[in-house]
């Protein structure tokens, strides 16, 4: 089998071209195999990474050009349980089965939701580039901000599972 947890939405052709990602993944799996993919669904985008995202932006923090295509382009690639299903059958894989939903990740408070954002690749090169005062003030002003406008609800980010088979 292949379990490809949030690689394909990375790919400039994650579904088309002349490197199809989802097709890459079926072939190197024997006939019958399992292929397990996930994505972030374009349906939903938690409120609190924009405003994590705008304490750093003020920062001087600029999303990377990987970031911006991602979530400009690529995210309504797989971002549907129904596009992830035409795209998994147009791959050539069968008895294609997808879910579409939120996931609970278990973090919920202000300092969580800050460490787990600004954990991510596209904050944390920006985020180790500057000094530990700077940092520090980041993380403050985004716990302060995550404090005053966060419900308090946990982080449960939208994802499409895809569970197929390889045909044969």
């Amino acid at each position: 089998g292949a379990l490809a947890p949030f690689v394909l939405n990375h790919l400039d052709r994650p579904v088309d071209g002349p490197v199809d990602g989802l097709r890459e993944v079926a072939r190197v799996v024997e006939p019958g195999g399992v292929v397990l993919v996930s994505s972030f669904s374009s349906a939903d985008r938690p409120a609190v990474k924009d405003l994590i995202d705008g304490v750093v932006v003020g920062h001087g923090w600029q999303p990377p050009a990987s970031y911006a295509w991602i979530k400009d382009h690529a995210l309504d690639l797989l971002g549907s349980a129904d596009r992830m299903a035409e795209v998994a059958t147009a791959s050539g894989l069968v008895d294609v089965q997808v879910i579409e939903g939120p996931v609970a990740v278990g973090v919920s408070s202000a300092p969580e939701l800050v460490a787990f954002r600004l954990g991510m690749a596209h904050v944390a090169a920006y985020l180790a580039s500057l000094d530990p005062d700077q940092r520090y003030a980041i993380v403050a002003e985004a716990e302060a901000v995550i404090e005053a406008e966060h419900d308090g609800s946990d982080l449960a980010p939208h994802v499409v599972f895809l569970a197929a088979r390889v045909a044969g």
